[in-house]
């Protein structure tokens, strides 16, 4: 599971996220809690929290959906644009 997040669809998402945070956006679209994330990355449930914390600040959302939601947006946006494929 710790390639999760690392790719989408074959290819690395174009974001504004750091790639861990990528990993951690793609574990909270399916659902996994703070400690349960941490335990897949072998990280502290308060780094964790942090990623989190950054992550809706930077979608500006107040909610881990909202986030998620967000995240799927623009990534398929990013898969659908054919310019995006150019790396």
């Amino acid at each position: 599971l710790n390639e999760v997040g690392k790719r989408r669809g074959g290819r690395v998402a174009d974001t504004h996220l750091s790639p861990k945070e990528v990993q951690v956006i793609t574990m909270l679209e399916l659902g996994l809690t703070n400690k349960e994330i941490a335990r897949q990355l072998s990280d502290e449930e308060s780094t964790i929290k942090n990623h989190v914390h950054n992550i809706l600040r930077k979608f500006g959302v107040r909610q881990r959906g909202e986030a998620v939601k967000r995240y799927r947006d623009e990534t398929s946006i990013v898969s659908a644009d054919p310019e995006g494929s150019k790396i």
